[in-house]
């Protein structure tokens, strides 16, 4: 008798527990939102079906309780430019949650639940311009999770919690302007951490945002090829030192930021590679030395330079200089 009730129990856990995981396709069946037509006229609703809202050219979802977006929950939208679905408690999402969205440029996913970020979930959104995935809680970012999405311009991740960058991210991104990566917890560049990034246009300049992470590390193989189309935001990190090696890979940029970090100097050799470089160098708010200062000043006016060359330091050296040394 007791194996009986022990089977029938598992048996109805067991169909709990398939039910349990279906995803509520019905989700956004009520929902708060602030819509924007073709006209550009703005309209408040309240507890509305999201799925009778398909003539917008906006949608701002204001309130909203969704955890898990199913596949085709935004389905059939063809007027939708732009969808923000900020801050309503989303923790994952289905493959192929957005379908036939054929004018969808701008996507906000800010101030949620998610920790992965899978190819699937909006790489197949062609149009995509703009997509936010501000302030979630990712931790895994697959390879090839924003490949081939040609017409992408800018992408926010910042303030997560990533502790890497991944040169796999971004294949067939050639529109890529801004790339953000602020607020994270990101210790080292790698080697190859660029190698996808591959502007079609001369003129078109990539803005790679890392501050505020804890990068103390760069491979000397972090470009692969000259970057002359590269910002590179470095700044408020943890690095000390740049090495030889280091500088002369990252150097091939157009502009270097490493303001707010340690370094306390730099090495002659570097000073040399400055003369050949038309890169902007920002060394700003770093506790450089009072004497690597003067030996910045000498260099600066000793030689004529191509670059753009930005430095102070954290130091009182005017105070210091007047300090008398007792011996």
């Amino acid at each position: 008798m007791k194996s009986k009730f022990l089977i029938v129990f598992l048996v109805l856990s067991f169909r709990f527990s398939a039910i349990s995981c279906v995803c509520n396709i019905t989700a956004l069946s009520s929902v708060d939102a602030i819509t924007v037509n073709k006209e550009g006229v703005t309209e408040k609703h309240y507890g509305v079906n999201f799925n009778l809202m398909d003539g917008y050219r906006a949608i701002y979802v204001t309130k909203a309780n969704v955890n898990q977006l199913c596949e085709g929950i935004v389905k059939f939208f063809n007027k939708l430019e732009e969808l923000n679905l900020i801050g309503i408690n989303i923790s994952s999402i289905e493959k192929f949650a957005f379908q036939h969205v054929p004018k969808l440029t701008k996507l906000s996913l800010a101030v949620n639940n998610l920790t992965e970020f899978k190819s699937g979930y909006v790489n197949e959104i062609k149009t995509l311009k703009v997509l936010y995935l501000t302030s979630n809680l990712l931790r895994t970012i697959d390879d090839d999770a924003f490949n081939n999405m040609i017409h992408l311009k800018r992408i926010y991740l910042n303030r997560n919690e990533l502790t890497n960058i991944n040169g796999a991210w971004f294949r067939n991104c050639s529109k890529l302007e801004l790339i953000d990566l602020s607020h994270n917890k990101i210790t080292r560049i790698p080697s190859g951490a660029f190698q996808n990034l591959r502007p079609t246009s001369y003129d078109h300049f990539v803005q790679y945002k890392l501050g505020f992470n804890q990068i103390s590390s760069i491979s000397p193989e972090a470009l692969d090829t000259n970057k002359e189309f590269l910002i590179l935001r470095l700044d408020s990190n943890r690095l000390m030192a740049l090495s030889l090696p280091v500088f002369k890979n990252i150097m091939r940029v157009n502009s270097l930021v490493l303001n707010s970090n340690y370094i306390a100097c730099m090495e002659d050799d570097i000073l040399k590679e400055l003369k050949t470089s038309a890169m902007s160098l920002h060394l700003v708010n770093n506790p450089l030395q009072c004497d690597c200062m003067d030996k910045f000043d000498k260099f600066l006016i000793d030689n004529s330079i191509q670059a753009t060359f930005y430095y102070n330091t954290t130091f009182n050296c005017q105070l210091l200089k007047q300090i008398p040394i007792f011996s």
